[in-house]
């Protein structure tokens, strides 16, 4: 799709910080795209742009019930009822619930929100600010990709501090080269992070690393004593109220108990890391989290990854798996070690074990979409790729498939030289600018909101000229 004259009708999600807002204000400026809905935080505390919305659940329910709904083909539906499982995991983290059928309800009443809100504007390019990993922008993308609509996302590259990648579809991240030259500088990239190296994000990272979907006694209360939030919380549960209120602190108390079990149960069933022997090393990733729920594919069940792994290795090749010392109970329950420990060659190493270590002296690495992967490719050692990893078509990564064998595996081998020439074509591929949070622009020594969203809508303008439907 050519920008020209005809703007192009636009569903934005996200890019709502004073970083990159006025990146998508000047592309409305200057006829690029019309904004004709504009998804920003749950609160609306940056809101004040024609056309902006909080990503809530509940505001979106109240605006369709006050529309005419739209007769839906069976066949879109279809095309999107691919995604409930997907979507289901990603609710459960925002909003957990005993019911499985509240989840299926959420998954219907969304499709049918955007559905409606992209036909009714007639949406020609949804423009993502991330990998969608919250109920309502993730459906924004489901309905968009069975309505075939031109999607991009947008996604931070976690290993370069002001560049990001844009692809067409979850399933190309990372691969969706355009293989352009568009006039920017491009220096030499300065890998961060890689074997034995701390990536620079990780000093900065939360400590509560599963706070979403969690409930936190204080800062709620908090929260919800400010007048506003408090009579609006009143208006909504009305009698229900303190209902809600004692059912947030049940589930705040079953979630510390079974953290305590968790923890226990995997203790006592660890073994010391004996490096004697012929393993591949597979570290199991926090969940939840976007790097398994949205990147992860099938196999965000990550047992079905260790499985398949299982069925490809000889006998005498055990599969070391790691927990990430961060993981709480969330699909870690008895079922999980039961199905665990069911695989013949596993062994469960102390989450406290080395990581480099493990690398080092494993056959090769195996991962969905993990960090291990990268530091693996960078050491040299071949890194088993089942999910949509964002180095997957760097030298080094054997993407799994249902052909894959383990003679494929230990025939292949990559060089530096290889790798170096790999890595440079995709950072050649990346767009200047920061679209991730406020992490990134204070990590930037001299960052500019300014330049950054002169940097973000040049970017922009580019992948929406040149990225193809």
């Amino acid at each position: 799709m050519e920008v020209n004259d005809e703007k192009i009708k636009t569903l934005v999600v996200d890019f709502y910080p004073p970083h990159l807002r006025n990146a998508i204000i000047k592309l409305r400026q200057d006829h690029i795209i019309d904004i004709k809905y504009w998804l920003i935080d749950t609160e609306g505390k940056y809101g004040g742009e024609d056309r902006m919305y909080s990503s809530s659940f509940d505001r979106l329910v109240e605006e369709y019930k006050n529309e005419e709904p739209l007769k839906i083909p069976d066949h879109v539906y279809d095309i999107a009822y691919k995604h409930l499982y997907a979507f289901i995991n990603i609710d459960n983290r925002w909003n957990p619930n005993t019911e499985t059928c509240t989840y299926v309800h959420d998954f219907n009443m969304l499709f049918r929100i955007w559905y409606h809100i992209i036909q009714h504007n007639k949406i020609e390019l949804l423009l993502m600010g991330n990998a969608p990993h919250g109920p309502v922008p993730f459906m924004a993308y489901v309905v968009a990709k069975a309505l075939d609509i031109k999607i991009i996302i947008t996604e931070q590259e976690w290993f370069e501090k002001d560049r990001f990648m844009c692809f067409r579809s979850l399933d190309l991240i990372g691969c969706d080269y355009l293989d352009r030259e568009f006039g920017y500088e491009t220096i030499k990239p300065e890998m961060m992070g890689g074997f034995q190296k701390t990536p620079f994000y990780m000093a900065y990272m939360p400590e509560e690393i599963l706070d979403s979907g969690r409930f936190r006694v204080l800062p709620t209360v908090k929260r919800w004593l400010h007048p506003h939030t408090l009579i609006a919380k009143i208006k909504k549960y009305n009698s229900l109220l303190f209902y809600r209120i004692f059912e947030k602190l049940g589930y705040r108390a079953i979630e510390l108990y079974l953290d305590r079990r968790f923890r226990k149960h995997r203790n006592d069933q660890c073994q010391a890391f004996d490096q004697s022997k012929k393993y591949v090393y597979f570290p199991l990733h926090v969940q939840p989290e976007m790097t398994t729920d949205t990147l992860g594919g099938i196999y965000e069940d990550q047992l079905l990854a260790i499985e398949r792994l299982n069925q490809l290795l000889p006998d005498d090749i055990y599969i070391y798996v790691k927990e990430n010392p961060a993981q709480t109970y969330y699909k870690r329950g008895e079922e999980f070690f039961s199905r665990l420990f069911s695989i013949p060659k596993v062994v469960l190493v102390t989450p406290e074990t080395n990581t480099y270590d493990l690398i080092e002296h494993a056959e090769f690495v195996a991962t969905i979409t993990g960090t291990a992967g990268w530091e693996a490719i960078t050491a040299g050692k071949k890194c088993l790729c089942f999910g949509y990893a964002w180095y997957r078509s760097l030298a080094g990564v054997i993407r799994y498939t249902a052909n894959t064998t383990f003679e494929d595996i230990c025939q292949y081998s990559f060089t530096k030289e290889e790798f170096d020439r790999s890595y440079d074509r995709f950072y050649r591929s990346l767009f200047p600018g920061i679209v991730a949070g406020d992490l990134f622009s204070q990590l930037k020594e001299n960052f500019s909101p300014e330049t950054n969203n002169a940097e973000v809508y040049f970017s922009l303008k580019m992948a929406i000229k040149h990225y193809d439907g």
